[in-house]
């Protein structure tokens, strides 16, 4: 038995009077601290001979990702279609699940992104749809946490990066359990109508600048910009907004409606000092899966009723 999971369950059994805020917290520090030692700048394991075939190693530090966005739902591979989702089927009609995917569209790509549409509209992330993929691949998981607890379980749950997007997280005191808990996690800062989705009113009036500049402050290490809302194939990004983002950050990366492939490559070329992009898979099935001339498919991604 490894040792991290023995801790975890010696403090369940033995020390039954702590609180759930207490045991979310320890749950995520031990885990943290058991894979901190073995992790490479990206999050996959590197000086652990026992996993070295199982694990395939993950991209060296300053390396630009492409990192491909899956939604999940009820087990299902969907799609953004006309602003509802939609299940992807195959040849003969069936609904493809997750690990089909990754196999047929995917291979290519070390990092992949799983947006569990159950955990982030429900509550009821699908935990274990991560540890099907995550031998494979590292998977940057938003499973819709709420706080450090549900950010734990996501990790123990084989996640490589877990994103705790500011559209579902209770509010500041839990970003700061997170930050204490772990860091590698990836802060998602979700924003649409010109400012950041929160349900935390600190949070969502607040300058996005400046909450970059005490959250790099207190130690954040990755943050995920991504623009909901429909983007026109004309629109340009705001290279300033872009620019001083990277100046309050130490690793940022962006993604949002509309991000494809073009879009991860423009961003390479920009010479911003952007990380790396998360992407719609519609690129990768247009042609296959998606007729070539359909309209109102995007390839993943949330849907937002709200500005």
């Amino acid at each position: 038995m490894r040792w991290d999971y023995f801790i975890i369950c010696y403090m369940t059994v033995k020390l039954p009077w702590r609180s759930r805020a207490h045991y979310a917290h320890d749950k995520a520090y031990w885990r943290a601290r058991a894979y901190s030692r073995s992790m490479s700048p990206e999050g996959r394991e590197v000086d652990a001979p026992e996993h070295a075939e199982a694990e395939p190693s993950g991209p060296a530090e300053g390396e630009f990702l492409v990192i491909p966005s899956v939604s999940l739902m009820r087990g299902r591979v969907v799609v953004v279609n006309k602003g509802r989702y939609e299940p992807l089927t195959d040849a003969d009609d069936k609904e493809i699940t997750l690990p089909s995917f990754v196999e047929m569209y995917l291979g290519e790509y070390r990092t992949i992104c799983v947006i569990d549409i159950d955990g982030i509209e429900r509550g009821r992330p699908q935990l274990g749809q991560v540890g099907l993929i995550s031998r494979d691949k590292n998977v940057w998981y938003d499973p819709g946490a709420r706080d450090a607890g549900d950010m734990a379980d996501a990790f123990m749950a084989g996640a490589g990066r877990v994103i705790v997007g500011t559209k579902t997280l209770r509010g500041k005191d839990e970003l700061a359990g997170c930050q204490e808990a772990s860091a590698d996690f990836v802060l998602g800062l979700d924003f649409a109508g010109g400012r950041i989705l929160s349900r935390d009113a600190t949070i969502s009036q607040a300058d996005p600048l400046e909450l970059l500049d005490s959250l790099r402050e207190a130690g954040m290490r990755r943050v995920l910009f991504t623009q909901y809302g429909r983007v026109r194939p004309e629109s340009r990004m705001d290279e300033s907004f872009v620019r001083d983002m990277v100046a309050r950050t130490r690793r940022l990366y962006l993604g949002g409606s509309g991000f494809d492939l073009a879009t991860a490559e423009a961003v390479r070329g920009s010479g911003l000092g952007v990380r790396g992009v998360v992407v719609g898979v519609l690129d990768l099935i247009r042609g296959d899966i998606v007729p070539s001339d359909a309209e109102g498919f995007e390839g993943g991604g949330v849907v937002v009723d709200r500005p």
